[in-house]
């Protein structure tokens, strides 16, 4: 209604679609190659295509990488075009829904599944041997969950899918551009050269670009390009796409990104904590995303209206992105928000606790269990 509001909605946390490093270079391409993109997958001339992927892998530290228009195609696509019907898939329970969707496709063509509890190798080993015999099993894990901001230990997952005749497929979407060295995120700090793992990861949200990637070996490239269809029958990145992920890409490997990133981590830390001092039910503090637990969705979707009402935009997330009745207020931090505007929401918070009945500190790991 024509009034300011304070955006923490925005999901672009690094600040990166706004740089003028990256608005130029995509601007140029633009200018250069129009904004088009010309034939699908395989059958494009991909030559730059492929010059970003080869950046992409440099910058993770595998072996090859595999450029999707989204982190839920590189689910989509990838996961039923690794398995055949000798196979089982193995999802983590706390997964993405594209990755169970994943599952689901894969179900379709004739390969068994089974669900596994997050961060329990144990219950992965149980999954495993109940499902024998298989030629070899896709572990779909991720590695911190978007829902809850709880990361788990992929070492010993991986260890587990290693024993047990079964590769390793970590989304780890959540983390890309926030965590690890040169923001490639939390999985690869953790596997480390890992050649039994495929991870996937996100450019958009922080890192502010169209696409999804695979990080994989040269082996498992080869099976994607040929067989994954959201790869082979989807339109490639256009030229001012793919100019924009090489910018993004240099300044990764910059000062400002890691002032910027420090100011992020600030930012959340200052916003978890605080919400925990009210006695709030917060899920996350490590992603920009920090949710505040609500409840049923009619009450998530008031109490979302009333903090806008008061000039903070915070967005609701409701059944089915979160489990029936565990609607939550998403807040999302960027580097450019500053302690005063983060402390003023925490106001609007404290204020929203007088306005309707919030649950406490233990409620989501009770309404869990």
């Amino acid at each position: 209604d024509g009034r300011p509001a304070l955006d923490f909605g925005d999901t672009n946390a690094l600040g990166f679609d706004r740089h003028s490093r990256v608005v130029e270079a995509y601007a140029v391409a633009a200018r250069n190659c129009g904004i088009g993109s010309a034939g699908r997958g395989p059958y494009a001339d991909d030559r730059r295509c492929a010059a970003v992927e080869e950046r992409i892998a440099q910058w993770l530290g595998t072996e090859a990488a595999v450029l999707f228009p989204t982190a839920a195609a590189a689910h989509l696509g990838s996961l039923p075009a690794l398995v055949n019907s000798q196979d089982v898939v193995a999802v983590d329970e706390a997964a993405p829904t594209s990755l169970h969707d994943a599952a689901r496709l894969c179900r379709g063509g004739g390969v068994r599944s089974t669900v596994f509890a997050h961060d329990n190798s144990a219950d992965l080993v149980r999954s495993l041997r109940a499902a024998r015999p298989f030629r070899f099993a896709l572990v779909a894990a991720t590695g911190v969950s978007a829902v809850t901001g709880n990361s788990q230990s992929l070492a010993e997952i991986a260890d587990a899918a290693r024993r047990h005749d079964a590769v390793l497929f970590v989304d780890d979407t959540t983390s890309t551009g926030i965590q690890g060295r040169h923001g490639r995120g939390a999985a690869l700090e953790e596997l480390a050269g890992d050649t039994n793992a495929l991870v996937i990861g996100s450019l958009a949200e922080a890192l502010s670009c169209r696409g999804g990637f695979v990080g994989c070996s040269a082996a498992m490239k080869r099976q994607l390009t040929v067989r994954a269809s959201a790869h082979t029958v989807a339109a490639p990145h256009a030229a001012a796409e793919l100019a924009a992920i090489d910018a993004v890409l240099d300044l990764l490997h910059g000062d400002e990104y890691e002032l910027r990133v420090a100011r992020l981590r600030r930012n959340i830390t200052h916003l978890a904590s605080g919400a925990g001092r009210l006695g709030l039910a917060v899920l996350g503090g490590i992603t920009p995303c920090v949710a505040v637990l609500v409840g049923d969705e009619e009450t998530t979707l008031d109490a979302s209206a009333y903090l806008l009402d008061r000039g903070f935009f915070v967005p609701p997330a409701i059944y089915p992105t979160v489990p029936y009745h565990t609607g939550m207020l998403r807040v999302h931090l960027t580097a450019g928000h500053g302690a005063a505007e983060v402390d003023a929401l925490l106001g609007a918070l404290a204020a929203l606790q007088q306005y309707t009945a919030l649950p406490g500190v233990d409620a989501y790991r009770l309404r869990a269990a």
